[in-house]
């Protein structure tokens, strides 16, 4: 087979420049290979006893050099050999690290249990390395790149270098101990790139803290310093100079190490966590909850989640960017990861970290692959879990979280179409126009009437409009509850769900169908009867006709006053017809003037904001190059003070050979320190010009150090600037209080004004209609002879209206069967007394329904009484009245009395035997746990489970305590009063009362459980008690959370087996004794370290483990082995694949 070639240039090409997207990660990829190296050494101590290094000294050093233009990397790891120099640098795409991981597990994997130790149980140890290629990453900043390294436990130290081009070289060199040193010679600056940034105090120390903040060991740096020179004490009358101030070097750790997110949740206050969020998230604000996660198993990693207490300012903006901060091995990769949050968890802030995900080359990005699904799908299920935590915990704070954030649920679910409606549903908050407060979905169907299959609500945009609507009072007066929606998503979200939860259909628990979200203002509601259809279309028509009638009748009056007063109308009407044009126009130039000033603002904040964020820029630039130019100064400076330092020693060595020659050379020694003083002068005349010949050939010419203090001075002034209009922005912010956000206001009020308005038009017209009766009543006199014709007409109209009328409609027949006979009276009064006649009658019906109503409220609809607990028209108040009489007089209530007493006698005497049955079990059980907490002494396990105990404890279950105390009341009463505890005497009230509340309970009690059933388990707590690793866990109702998925798996194993055993132990009295199979799947969940332990943990109580798992790790623990796969035709095939002989 032919292999694949190569062009090695190309492809070193390649690495360079094309992996990459970022040239400032480079340093994160050179720490990161610091990093392997230490972990490798330090794992080396660990396995080899003849490599003594302590954790506490090994660190990574990082430096440079701002005249030679250089960034160092440096450690003291490991170290590579001549050899390794030549195989991992010059072989591109060979990671030592990976081979490091896999030459290790290898190692482990042929290890007997308890000998050496692999990495997967050094917890100290954590490879980062993958790929070989983040060396070669160094060559985008840099035109050359020299590593110098010692292997550790040798003598000599080679040095590689390369330019990225043409090859490397390895030659010969110096390194005083064992580690690596990795020197990057930056590139020339260009109009495009700075590559001077980098080496520099700040550019380095920034980077650092993004990228590996959080690498295991210490990265130390020299940093500058400034700090006060003492002065002595001024003389007394003398003023104090001024302070001065002198720059110094110190070596400071610059990385955190350790992530507040891998430390257990126990060793971390709220106040660390809140700090740590308001620190990296730069909130001023604690969050409102805090989510650690740490999962171990098949997918490791861990997370540590913050719920904002407000929304960011950006929120619904475009451009805001939802995502938690990923982590690989404690390395940063993203900033925000979208896919690990929903959109409708977007407002959720925190980090990732995990060292299982599959990572691009570059790792700059990850591969979308079912790991980063599964670690979203658990953080999604978290976020869900707490929230609906805080909601049934914390219902004030909740609340506050859903004014925030409520919206971006509701938005999730019209977004994902209903789809999210299963997550979010149960979290969603609406306004209850029964209740006046917020409440769930659930919480509304809990009140719901018996029957109810619709969920009601109303959308709009104010609250107190949707409650004054005809359409929720109506649906409020059937008894149901409206959801007020006045959020502008609030509809889109409840037609996206569309259904919410299911409801049993006629009592049938086989046949359920969902509760259908109804709006009240556009849909048939289906709460009218065909009846009441009817009867409302009949009312329709009737007021049909008797609107056109009026109509005719206004029309006609309208145009005989309008003939009348047409003169004197007309002005009137002028006026408010002009009042109405200013109001118009001063509403539209407010209108005009809000929308100019809004604009205005806006473009005061972006100027503002953009001239800050130039300012900072040009600052920041210039702290810069007055960082570097203060540094070559010290430079200078310090290499002048050595040669001043070294001249001063040689002038007193000379001195001092003199002295012995004072006597016969006094003159020669005068002349001879004259001219040395005078060279001394002259040489330090020298090193002036020097140094300013060197800051000149190094870019900073004096004019070049002038153009700066000016342009400092200059950026002085604009941050001085800033400072001044610190208060115009403080005034812009009492604007946007007093003005902006009294936009609600003002609009407010200009619905005020119109209404007012309206009001003066209403009241324009009713003083139109008094004049209108002035002038009817100075007419009458001018009309009378027309009186008695008007009565007449007026008296036939009366009658007609009359026949639309509730009251005549319902009794027409009854008037048409009457006799026709004269009256003193007017149609009018007598309608009018008729009214008052019906109204009355209807009073005392109104009263009558509600006394019954109030009656029947006793009584369920099931009621021993049969009595009716719901009526559809007053047919049926009236019978049920006339029954009731009937039920009172005939005295039936005791019979049903009697019989109620009989059934209620008989059901505790029932009661009390099924208790007794249950409560007699209790002892088998307890007999059971303690020979299990015998086993378990007698025949321990060997490993991290040190105990296992069991205990039974009363139950806290409310009905079997309810029937244990009914079981008791019968006992203590039953020989006193006979059989028959409900027997009426005057005597045993008490009694008949206490029994009748113990009742009561019971039933109340029944009615609020959720289960079907009361088991024989309901009548004790089972709790259990585990040590593990020194852990104890205390007695728990549980078995979960022990520790690690797989320890949870271990600890309910090692209690089944102990189980199996004593019911083997109980058979094996009747039988002789015999060996038990027992299926266990999954036993790759377990660590490697525990598979050996539970097999003998089975096998010395006579139980043997068939065990299934997808992968393999200790097949030697099993005697045989056997394979299940598909072949060809999907069929499953069985192979053996290993049998041990004894």
């Amino acid at each position: 087979m032919r292999q694949f070639k190569t062009e090695s240039k190309k492809l070193l090409d390649l690495m360079i420049n094309s992996i990459y997207t970022n040239r400032e990660i480079f340093l994160r990829e050179l720490i990161s290979n610091a990093s392997d190296a230490v972990d490798k050494l330090y794992f080396r101590s660990l396995t080899d006893p003849s490599v003594a290094v302590g954790r506490d000294d090994l660190a990574i050093t990082v430096g440079y050099n701002s005249d030679e233009r250089t960034v160092t990397v440096s450690d003291n790891g490991i170290g590579m050999t001549k050899d390794e120099l030549d195989k991992n640098l010059g072989t591109i795409a060979h990671s030592d690290s990976f081979e490091f991981k896999a030459a290790q597990a290898e190692a482990a994997a042929e290890s007997e249990p308890g000998e050496a130790k692999g990495l997967d149980d050094l917890t100290d140890v954590d490879i980062i390395g993958q790929f070989g290629v983040g060396f070669y990453s160094a060559f985008m900043v840099g035109k050359k790149v020299r590593v110098v390294s010692r292997a550790i436990g040798s003598d000599e130290a080679w040095a590689w270098e390369s330019d990225g081009i043409d090859g490397y070289d390895i030659k010969p060199a110096e390194r005083a101990e064992h580690g690596t040193d990795v020197i990057v010679y930056l590139k020339d600056d260009t109009a495009d790139e700075s590559f001077g940034t980098f080496a520099s105090e700040h550019g380095l120390t920034q980077l650092i803290k993004r990228y590996s903040n959080y690498v295991r060991y210490p990265i130390k740096m020299e940093v500058m310093k400034s700090r006060k020179v003492e002065a002595p004490e001024p003389a007394e009358g003398e003023e104090a100079p001024a302070p001065q101030w002198e720059s110094y070097t110190e070596v400071e750790t610059i990385n955190s190490m350790i992530p507040i997110w891998k430390r257990k949740k126990s060793e971390v206050s709220q106040e660390e966590y809140d700090e740590f969020y308001k620190t990296d998230f730069h909130d001023f604000e604690n969050p409102a909850r805090t989510i650690s996660v740490h999962a171990e198993g098949s997918l490791n990693y861990d997370a540590l989640m913050f719920v904002p207490s407000r929304a960011p300012w950006d929120m619904y903006s475009k451009d805001y960017k939802r995502g938690l901060a990923l982590y690989s091995s404690n390395v940063l990769i993203m900033d925000k990861c979208e896919e690990l949050l929903p959109d409708y968890f977007g407002f959720v802030r925190g980090v990732v970290d995990s060292s299982d995900l599959t990572l691009n080359i570059s790792r700059e990005t990850l591969q979308h692959n079912g790991q980063l699904r599964a670690i979203a799908r658990r953080l999604e299920k978290k976020i869900k879990a707490d929230l609906a935590n805080m909601r049934d915990d914390d219902r004030e704070a909740y609340e506050e979280f859903f004014k925030q954030f409520g919206r971006t649920l509701k938005f999730g679910i019209y977004q994902s179409y209903g789809m999210a409606k299963d997550t979010l549903a149960d979290l969603l908050l609406f306004y209850s126009a029964k209740e006046q407060k917020m409440i769930t979905l659930d919480e509304y169907l809990a009140d719901a009437p018996a029957g109810a299959d619709s969920i009601f609500f109303a959308a709009g945009d104010s609250l107190d409009r949707l409650a004054n609507m005809p359409l929720v009072t109506t649906v409020l007066a059937k008894g149901y509850d409206v959801l007020l929606c006045d959020q502008d998503v609030d509809e889109f979200c409840m037609m996206a769900m569309g259904t919410y939860g299911e409801h049993a259909v006629d009592g049938d628990e086989e046949n359920k169908q969902p509760y259908f979200i109804k709006n009240v203002g556009s849909e048939d509601l289906g709460l009218t009867t065909d009846e009441e259809k009817k009867e409302a279309e009949e009312k329709r028509a009737g007021i049909q006709r008797f609107i056109a009638t009026v109509r005719q009748d206004l029309e006609a009056a309208k145009e005989n006053l309008r003939k009348q007063y047409q003169s004197s109308v007309k002005p009137i009407k002028e006026d408010i017809y002009h009042a109405e044009y200013e109001l118009e126009q001063l509403a539209v130039r407010k209108k005009e003037d809000e929308s100019r000033l809004s604009a205005l603002r806006d473009q005061a904040t972006r100027l503002r904001q953009e001239a800050i964020r130039r300012l900072e820029e040009e600052l920041n630039a210039a702290e810069a190059v007055l960082s570097s130019i203060q540094q070559e100064i010290a430079t200078l400076q310090g290499k002048m003070d050595r040669e001043l330092a070294s001249l001063d020693e040689q002038e007193k060595d000379e001195l001092a050979a003199l002295d012995k020659e004072l006597s016969a050379r006094r003159e020669a020694i005068s002349e001879e320190i004259a001219r040395k003083k005078a060279v001394l002068e002259e040489r330090k005349s020298g090193y002036d010009r020097e140094q300013l010949d060197s800051l000149t050939a190094s870019g900073g010419d004096p004019k070049r150090l002038e153009e700066i203090h000016s342009r400092l001075a200059y950026i002085g002034g604009e941050i001085k600037y800033i400072n001044e209009t610190k208060a115009l922005i403080i005034e812009y912010l009492k604007d946007k209080r007093e003005m902006l956000d009294k936009v609600p206001d003002w609009t407010a009020e200009s619905l005020r004004l119109q209404q007012i308005i309206h009001g003066e038009r209403e009241e324009l017209k009713k003083r139109l209609a008094d004049v209108n009766r002035s002038i009817f009543k100075v007419d009458a006199e001018l009309k009378e002879l027309k009186e008695a014709n008007r009565k007449a007409l007026e008296n036939r109209e009366e009658y007609h209206r009359s026949t639309l009328l509730d009251w005549f409609t319902s009794r027409e027949s009854i008037f048409s069967s009457m006799n026709r006979t004269d009256t003193d009276g007017d149609c009018r009064s007598l309608v009018r007394e008729i009214t008052i006649r019906v109204s009355e009658q209807s009073q005392k019906l109104s009263e009558l329904r509600k006394e019954i109503t109030a009656y029947t409220g006793n009584f369920s609809e099931d009621n021993v009484f049969a009595f009716k607990t719901s009526f559809s028209d007053d047919k049926e108040y009236m019978d049920f009245a006339c029954d009731l009489k009937e039920f009172i007089d005939e005295d039936k209530v005791s019979e049903y009395q009697s019989r109620i007493n009989t059934r209620n006698s008989d059901i505790f005497r029932q009661i009390t035997a099924d208790t007794k049955s249950m409560v007699s079990q209790e002892g088998n059980i307890r007999g059971v746990v303690d020979q299990i907490n015998a086993d378990f002494k007698e025949k321990n396990f060997v490993g991290i489970i040190q105990c296992i105990e069991m205990r039974i404890d009363p139950s806290q279950n409310k009905i079997v305590n309810l029937l244990k105390e009914i079981k008791r009341f019968n006992e203590e009463y039953s020989w006193d009063l006979g059989q028959n505890l409900f027997a009426s005497s005057a005597d045993d009230t008490a009694t008949r009362e206490k029994a009748t509340t113990l009742l009561r309970e019971l039933i109340k009690s029944m009615d609020a459980y959720s289960g079907n059933l009361i088991r024989l388990a309901d009548f004790f707590d089972l709790k259990f008690r585990v040590i593990e690793n020194r852990n104890d866990t205390g007695f728990v109702e549980r078995l979960t959370n022990v520790g690690s998925e797989g320890t949870d798996i271990l600890v309910k194993s090692m209690v089944n087996i102990m189980l199996l055993n004593v019911f083997k132990r109980n058979a094996s009295t009747v039988f002789s004794d015999f060996r038990l199979h027992c299926m266990m799947d999954e036993i790759g969940k377990l660590h490697p370290n525990n598979v050996a332990g539970i097999l003998k943990f089975a096998n010395d109580r006579d139980i043997l483990l068939i065990n299934g798992s997808p992968t393999e790790q200790d097949a030697l623990s099993y005697k045989h082995i056997y394979k299940l796969e598909k072949d060809t035709d999907s069929f499953t095939r069985i192979r053996r694949v290993i049998t041990q002989f004894d």
